[in-house]
């Protein structure tokens, strides 16, 4: 068992990506309208702002790059990172057009 999912969480609404922690306390949020690309992956270099529950990095990374604000990207480990990618990116879509 990963002892780290049971401290931060992520929830995905039609407006925002939320990161929770233990007691589903808001950490941070993201509006979709503020996401310009997101991508599996990260980069080290430059400001990132990280809430993971998982300690496989290189394989679980996820990426948020905010369109606005003093650090831009979100870096976030999501049980399923191909999954939640496919489903912001329709949510993206969705909301484009």
């Amino acid at each position: 068992m990963n002892p780290f999912k049971l401290l931060i969480s992520y929830t995905l609404t039609d407006t925002a990506i939320q990161v929770h922690t233990l007691g589903g306390f808001l950490l941070t949020e993201v509006a979709l309208a503020d996401i310009g690309r997101v991508h599996h992956g990260f980069q080290v270099i430059g400001l990132n702002e990280y809430w993971l529950n998982r300690v496989d990095l290189w394989h679980s990374a996820v990426t948020l790059q905010r369109k606005h604000g003093l650090i831009r990207n979100l870096v976030i480990t999501p049980d399923h990172p191909e999954q939640f990618l496919a489903t912001v990116r329709s949510l993206l879509r969705r909301r484009q057009g």
